[in-house]
């Protein structure tokens, strides 16, 4: 065997054992750990007002985000609360969920937002909740007003407390329950929307109190005046 050859062949076995050792450097990896600043996660108190009714504290977690696969509220014993789990709502692409007790029907203190994404396990945690304080619509708003003929529905109210504060709307199907629209959030006292597909739909006005860019307490009030929306506008 020449030394030419030699030389050759040891060249290539290098070669050999370097692509080996490159494709061998960061094999088993997971893919890259979550980011939990690109996710936004929401663990809120709250009170539910409804036309005709008493009021209802209520605990309000959603998750929204790449990977998301769902999740629940636990207390601070890591204990399960019963109908926590999230459930993926189309319209917002979020996983989400209300919990409603009678008032006074939330323990006061920790409670945690445990979630899925890809394969690992976040969680977030609020201590020192109390419903209280809680935010609420006071006085309770004027039933929407709804107009036939250009299909416009207005919806004013009272400015809950908080700093910041935004205000929307959920319009939901009065047949099925669906998510129909999720209106833009503003900080006016008006809400006006047009509703462009027929049908029968039922109102709920939303207000969120944010601090430092998280909601942390949230009102809801169900309108009990059904929305119709005709096959063609008069």
């Amino acid at each position: 065997m020449s030394e030419n050859f030699k030389l050759k062949y040891q060249i290539f076995c290098l070669l050999i054992a370097s692509l080996l050792l490159l494709n061998g450097c960061g094999g088993g990896g997971s893919g890259g750990s979550v980011d939990p600043a690109s996710l936004v996660a929401t663990l809120a108190t709250g009170k539910l007002s409804v036309e005709g009714s008493a009021t209802k504290d209520i605990l309000f977690a959603s998750v929204g985000g790449s990977g998301v696969t769902g999740g629940w509220i636990e207390d601070v014993n890591g204990n399960k609360l019963a109908g926590s789990d999230l459930v993926y709502e189309n319209t917002t692409t979020r996983y989400e969920v209300i919990l409603q007790r009678p008032l006074n029907g939330f323990p006061a203190g920790s409670y945690i937002l445990k979630y899925f994404v890809n394969s690992e396990t976040l969680e977030l945690r609020r201590d020192g909740l109390d419903w209280v304080n809680a935010s609420q619509f006071l006085p309770a708003p004027p039933p929407p007003s709804w107009n036939p003929t250009n299909r416009i529905l207005t919806v004013s109210y009272q400015p809950v407390n908080g700093s910041s504060v935004r205000y929307f709307l959920r319009i939901y199907s009065a047949i099925t329950g669906t998510l129909y629209r999720e209106t833009i959030p503003t900080n006016g006292l008006v809400i006006t929307e047009t509703i462009t597909f027929p049908g029968e739909y039922r109102v709920v006005l939303n207000a969120e109190v944010l601090e430092n860019g998280q909601v942390v307490s949230t009102a809801r009030h169900n309108f009990t005046t059904t929305i119709t929306a005709a096959v063609t506008a008069p």
